[in-house]
C-alpha cells in the first residue's frame, strides 16, 4: 500500500521534469556539483512522504526549515571548526525561513542543499592544508594553552586567523593524546598525516548524492530524530545490514562528528557476549584492527562505511576497537575491546534463568529466580509455515515452568532494546489474566488497544521488574503495563529510555521502476518514517518520559545522555484516553519502605558511592577545557586512577593497554564462561529490593488461574 501511494505522488513530480533526467553525473574529482532533475524528484518525494504520512501531519514550514538548516550545518561542522561564523550568518539569512518555499521549486531545493556544501569543502580544502603545515612544524606542548573538547558547544570562528588558531589547538591535542597513550610522537604524526590525506581523498570522491543525503537526512530529522532518507547506496548497505545483522560484531553505529559512536549492541551478538572490557553505548570508536597483533588503523573522521568495512570480517577471526570510553573525562584515556566475529546464535540470544538464595535475618533464604530478557524475538517465518519455532515468550514460559520453590522473580530487562511487539503483548500475558496491555495512535488520531493475547496466568508470585536507560520500545511496553496492572514492583535506573514512536522503512525504488522511460531508469533510495505513537494503558505515552521505578537504583549510566529526550527534535510526550482493565489484587504496592531500606544499602556500596562521586566529577568537567600541557594531563590522570583505587575500582579497566594477550590465537574457539559469578551489583541490589518485597507481601493473589 505504501509502495502504491509513492507511486501515486511520484509520476505528477516525474511528469514535469522528464525532459531534463538523464545519467548521474559522476564525482568530478572536486568540481561544482550540478544538480539534475532526479535529484528534484527524489527531494520533492521525501518532503511530500513527510508532509503527508509523518505521524505530527506537519507541513514543511519555517520552523522546520530553520531546524533542516541548522541541522545540515551541524552534518557538515558539528566541531563549528570549518566554517567561519560569517558563512553561517550568512546561510542563516538567506535559508533559515526559505527552504519550505523553495520546495515549489526542488531544483532550487536542491541547489541551496549545495551551495552550501561547495562552501563547506572549499574552507575544508583550506584548512586541510593548513593542518599539513601544523604536522610539518614543531608542537610544543609545554604551554599553558587549553582546548574546548566540545566544540559543538561552541560558536564558530569568526576569521580565517581564528580559525587556523583552532586547528593549531586541535592538532596540539591530537598530538598529546598520542604522547598520553606512550605512542611515539613520529608516529602520531604520520598517523595524522595519513588521517587528514584520507579526509581530503574522501571530500574529493563526494558525489551529488552523497551530499543530497545529508541534506535530506537533516530535512527528514527536523520532523523527528528517528526519520531519514537512505540514498540507493545506503539503501543497499542498510538492507545488507539488516539482512546480515547477525553477522559481524553485532553492533549499531553512526557518525558524530568525527567520530564513529556506538549507538548500541544487539542482545546476544559478539560484542554483546564480551566478559572482560566490553563496548558500551556512546564509546567513540578511534581505532580498528586485526587479529590479535594487528596493527590500529586509525578511524577518526573517516566515512562511516569505511569503519564498518574493518570491523566486518570473516566469522570466527577477532577483530580489536580502540575506543574513547562514553565516561572519559578526557579524550586521551582509551581502552581497547577485542570482539571475534560471529553470528547472532538464537540460543546464545534467549532468556536465561538463574536461582540466587538470598539472606533473610532469622530464617533460611530465599530463593529468587533471575530471568534476563536480552530482547523480544520471534521465528516469525517459521510459525507462519507452521513449523516449530522460537520465541521470547515460548522460552520465559519454559523457564516459568523449570522454577522449583522460588519465593519470587526478577524479570531482567535493562539491557533490552525491544524487538518483536507481539512477544512483548504474550510475554505480559504470562503475569497478568487478560486484559489490554498497549495501545498504539496513529497519525490520523486512530487508537488500536492491543491485549494479552492468551487468557490466563503462567506465574502469580512476586515479581520485581528490572529497567534501565536501555530498556526500550517494547520492554517499555512490558514494564508499563506491569505498573499499570499493580502486578509488580519496576526497579531500576531514572526512567526507562523513552522511545515510545513505531517506524515504518518505506522502498521508494519500485515507483521509480514503474515509469522507465520517466525515470530514466534511476532509484529513490527509501525512506524511514515515524508513523505511530505507543501508549500505556493508562493513557501516557512513553515518549521521552518512559517508564519510572517504583525504586530507584544508581545506575552506571546516570549522567549520560542516553535518553530519547535528549535527542533533537524528539516528538513531546503525549497522553490519551485510559483503557479499561481490572487491577490485580493481593500485592502490597507500598515502595517507600523498599526504597529507604535500598538507600541504605546503596549509601554503604563503594562501587554505588564511586559512580556518584564519578558523576558528579564528570558533570563538573562537562563544558570545561582541558590543559594541552603535557605534564599537567599525565598527573590529572593518576589522580584519577589513585581516586578510582582508592573507591576500590579497577582503573585499568578504562586504560587497556594496545597489546592483549599474545597466547590468543585467530582461530582459536571461543573460552567458556561462568556467567552466573558476573559482578552485578545493581542485580545483587535487585535481589535484596525482591527479598525485601517478599517479605512485605500477604499470602497474595488466590483467584488467578494459571495457564497450561
Amino acid at each position: 500500500m505504501k509502495t502504491l501511494r509513492a507511486a501515486v505522488l511520484l509520476l505528477p513530480l516525474l511528469a514535469t521534469s522528464c525532459s531534463s533526467v538523464g545519467a548521474a553525473p559522476p564525482a568530478r574529482d572536486g568540481g561544482p556539483f550540478a544538480v539534475d532533475a532526479h535529484h528534484a524528484t527524489v527531494s520533492a518525494l521525501v518532503v511530500r512522504y513527510l508532509e503527508q504520512y509523518h505521524y505530527t501531519g506537519r507541513g514543511f514550514d519555517d520552523e522546520l526549515s530553520e531546524r533542516s538548516l541548522e541541522n545540515y550545518l551541524d552534518a557538515l561542522d558539528y566541531s563549528h571548526l570549518i566554517f567561519l561564523q560569517a558563512d553561517v550568518d550568512a546561510f542563516r539569512a538567506k535559508y533559515s525561513d526559505r527552504l519550505d518555499d523553495l520546495d515549489d521549486d526542488p531544483m532550487e531545493l536542491v541547489a541551496a542543499s549545495f551551495e552550501i556544501y561547495e562552501l563547506y569543502r572549499e574552507r575544508m580544502r583550506s584548512r586541510l592544508e593548513h593542518v599539513h603545515r601544523l604536522l610539518d612544524g614543531e608542537i610544543d606542548l609545554s604551554n599553558e594553552e587549553i582546548w574546548h573538547p566540545k566544540r559543538n558547544k561552541r560558536p564558530w570562528p569568526e576569521s580565517e586567523e581564528e580559525a587556523s588558531e583552532l586547528w593549531r589547538l586541535r592538532i596540539e591535542e591530537q598530538v598529546l593524546q598520542g604522547d598520553l597513550r606512550e605512542r611515539e610522537r613520529s608516529e602520531q604524526i604520520e598517523m595524522l598525516r595519513e588521517r587528514y590525506d584520507r579526509l581530503l581523498k574522501d571530500l574529493e570522491d563526494t558525489n551529488e548524492l552523497d551530499a543530497l543525503e545529508i541534506f535530506l537526512g537533516s530535512v527528514t530529522m527536523a520532523f523527528d530524530p528517528h526519520s531519514y532518507w537512505f540514498s540507493p547506496a545506503s539503501e543497499d548497505n542498510f538492507r545488507i545490514e539488516m539482512e546480515k545483522s547477525l553477522e559481524g560484531i553485532g553492533a549499531r553505529l553512526r557518525m558524530r562528528g568525527e567520530y564513529t559512536v556506538v549507538e548500541g549492541l544487539i542482545p546476544g551478538g559478539p560484542a554483546d557476549l564480551v566478559q572482560d572490557v566490553r563496548l558500551k553505548k556512546g564509546d567513540r570508536i578511534i581505532g580498528v584492527a586485526q587479529g590479535v597483533r594487528g596493527e590500529f588503523v586509525d578511524v577518526v573522521d573517516r566515512r562511516i562505511d569505511d569503519v564498518v568495512g574493518l570491523i566486518r570480517g570473516k566469522q570466527g577471526t577477532i577483530v580489536r576497537l580502540m575506543v574513547i570510553p562514553v565516561d572519559a573525562t578526557d579524550e586521551s584515556v582509551h581502552t581497547v575491546v577485542q570482539i571475534r566475529r560471529d553470528k547472532v546464535i538464537l540460543e546464545e540470544n534467549r532468556a536465561e534463568l538463574t536461582v540466587h538464595e538470598v539472606d533473610r535475618a532469622g530464617g533460611k533464604p530465599l530463593r529468587v529466580a533471575h530471568i534476563d530478557v536480552p530482547s523480544f524475538y520471534m521465528e516469525s517465518e517459521e510459525k507462519a509455515q507452521g513449523l516449530e519455532y522460537q520465541s521470547t515468550t515460548l522460552d520465559v514460559q519454559k523457564l516459568l515452568a523449570e522454577m522449583a520453590d522460588v519465593d519470587g522473580l526478577v524479570l531482567d530487562l535493562r539491557n533490552n532494546g525491544g524487538g518483536a511487539l507481539d512477544e512483548a503483548l504474550s510475554l505480559t500475558g504470562l503475569f497478568i489474566p487478560e486484559g489490554p496491555v498497549v495501545q498504539v495512535r496513529d497519525g490520523d488520531g486512530t487508537m488500536e488497544v492491543l491485549g494479552d493475547p492468551v487468557p490466563g496466568v503462567a506465574y502469580d508470585g512476586p515479581l520485581v521488574v528490572l529497567i534501565g536507560s536501555q530498556s526500550a520500545s517494547a520492554s517499555e511496553i512490558l514494564a508499563g503495563a506491569i505498573q499499570d496492572y499493580g502486578r509488580g514492583l519496576l526497579v531500576g535506573s531514572e526512567q526507562t529510555h523513552g522511545k515510545g514512536t513505531v517506524q515504518s522503512m518505506i522502498d521508494l525504488n519500485e515507483p521509480f521502476m514503474r515509469f522507465p522511460l520517466l525515470s530514466g531508469g534511476k532509484r529513490g533510495g527509501a525512506i524511514k518514517l515515524t508513523t505511530a505513537m505507543f501508549y500505556r494503558i493508562n493513557g501516557e505515552s512513553t515518549q521521552g518520559r518512559g517508564v519510572a521505578p517504583d525504586v530507584l537504583l544508581p545506575s552506571p549510566w546516570d549522567g549520560y545522555e542516553m535518553y530519547e529526550r535528549e535527542l533533537d527534535y524528539a516528538l513531546p510526550w503525549e497522553s490519551s484516553s485510559e483503557s479499561p482493565f481490572v487491577p490485580w489484587d493481593g500485592v502490597m504496592m507500598n515502595a517507600k519502605p523498599l526504597q529507604a531500606k535500598s538507600d541504605a544499602r546503596v549509601a554503604a556500596n563503594d562501587t554505588f558511592s564511586w559512580w556518584k562521586t564519578d558523576l558528579a566529577e564528570r558533570k563538573r568537567l562537562e563544558d570545561e577545557p582541558v590543559s594541552l600541557n603535557l605534564k599537567a594531563r599525565k598527573a590529572e590522570m593518576e589522580e584519577r586512577k589513585r581516586k578510582m583505587k582508592a573507591s576500590g575500582q579497577d582503573p585499568d579497566a578504562l586504560m587497556a593497554p594496545d597489546a592483549l594477550e599474545e597466547a590468543a590465537e585467530d582461530d582459536a574457539p571461543p573460552e567458556e564462561s561462568d556467567t552466573t559469578t558476573v559482578d552485578d551489583p545493581v542485580l545483587a541490589e535487585a535481589l535484596m529490593v525482591s527479598r525485601d518485597f517478599i517479605l512485605m507481601q500477604s499470602t497474595g493473589p488466590k483467584n488467578k488461574k494459571k495457564k497450561s
